[in-house]
């Protein structure tokens, strides 16, 4: 195993492991965003999360492709410990511990903003419900509306609206 593929490869990981970290704090802002009723600051948030979800999906296509050069395409993360070089074993563990628990960290941060966005939405759904229920019926008119006036003829000289491109 060529050493030096071994190392740009963990860089990749250790890059993942980052961004995964950036959006367990996004994840996190946004759930106060949520529980404080800050809509602009979890539309913030969300704008902010698919920029950080594309440079997440470029490192992951460049871990793939490094996977591929080094002829372990198939290998999953849990096994990658195996094909490491000696000199890189532990820092493979390392490595490879750090994204596991970055992204179970994410994954919690984001199912509790995404059940507190869902709360909100149902609040949301039963109060537009209740005022509909609420609203007046409308009532049909007693008298039809007056006609309306028949459209003016353009302007003499062909000013108006017809604009050629």
């Amino acid at each position: 195993m060529d050493q030096a593929l071994f190392e740009a490869y963990l860089k990749i990981l250790r890059e993942e492991a980052k961004i995964i970290r950036q959006l367990t704090d996004l994840e996190q802002r946004k759930l106060a965003d949520v529980r404080a009723d800050n809509v602009k600051g979890v539309d913030d948030c969300i704008r902010q999360e698919q920029v950080l979800s594309l440079s997440l999906r470029g490192q992951e296509q460049r871990r793939e492709k490094a996977l591929a050069a080094m002829g372990l395409k198939s290998i999953p993360l849990s096994g990658l410990v195996a094909h490491a070089p000696d000199a890189l074993r532990m820092e493979t563990v390392a490595v490879a511990n750090d994204l596991t628990a970055a992204y179970e960290t994410y994954r919690s941060a984001s199912g509790a903003a995404r059940s507190a966005l869902e709360r909100v939405l149902h609040q949301v759904d039963r109060m537009l419900a209740a005022a509909k229920q609420e609203a007046p019926q409308a009532r049909p008119a007693a008298h039809p509306s007056p006609r309306q006036p028949e459209a003016e003829e353009p302007p003499v000289g062909g000013h108006g609206a017809d604009f050629k491109a």
